[in-house]
């Protein structure tokens, strides 16, 4: 004869394993984002040779380190999405595509990223600290960010800051932008940071001819 208290054990843990399947089946699965640089629009008016220029080490402030995408609710409140995430290190990503912006300016070959080429013999190092990095409310996003310029035989060097915003567009932004929407306004934030950072890079180098 069948135990009571065995039967009744068995039914709750069949009663719970019905009850995860339906949790699993309504988890959605994670999507993987990385940030891109734009198209060069003028391809033909990049520099053959120049000086060589090496980007990073990039630092981020410590709530853009996890690998859920951030954003900002009022009164400062910082949300880290457990579904949206970045595909890699955020710091690395953001190396690449500024990388990828100067040598669409500086030439190919005259722009290397750190996180690939530390080692390599370089005359301007430009490292780079992001203090924000995310949606805010009002559908925008803002990104903060300091970068220093150093002489690659000097220890002088130049420290410069701006912040830089950028709209997030969609067909859904009045309502609920989606994050797609997010990352496309982010990529054009940090295309901005890197024209900035080219712009003070030229002039270090102007004043060092």
């Amino acid at each position: 004869m069948t135990n009571p208290r065995s039967r009744f054990r068995a039914i709750l843990s069949g009663f719970g394993l019905v009850l995860l399947a339906g949790c699993a089946s309504t988890t959605p699965a994670p999507r993987y984002f990385v940030l891109e640089a734009p198209a060069s629009s003028n391809p033909a008016m990049m520099i053959e040779s120049g000086p060589m220029v090496l980007v990073g080490p990039i630092t981020i402030a410590d709530h853009l380190k996890p690998r859920g995408i951030a954003s900002r609710e009022a009164q400062g409140r910082v949300i880290i999405s457990s579904s949206d995430r970045w595909a890699g290190a955020l710091d690395q990503n953001i190396a690449a595509v500024i990388t990828e912006v100067l040598q669409q300016k500086r030439g190919p070959d005259n722009v290397i990223d750190y996180y690939s080429n530390f080692s390599a013999d370089h005359d301007f190092a430009v490292k780079i600290h992001i203090s924000k990095f995310d949606r805010v409310p009002g559908n925008q996003v803002s990104l903060v960010a300091s970068w220093q310029i150093r002489n690659g035989a000097s220890t002088s060097k130049t420290i410069h800051s701006g912040t830089f915003s950028q709209a997030v567009t969609g067909l859904d932004t009045i309502t609920d932008p989606t994050t797609g929407d997010t990352v496309s306004a982010m990529n054009s934030a940090l295309a901005e940071l890197a024209k900035a950072v080219q712009q003070s890079l030229q002039n270090r180098i102007l004043e060092e001819a």
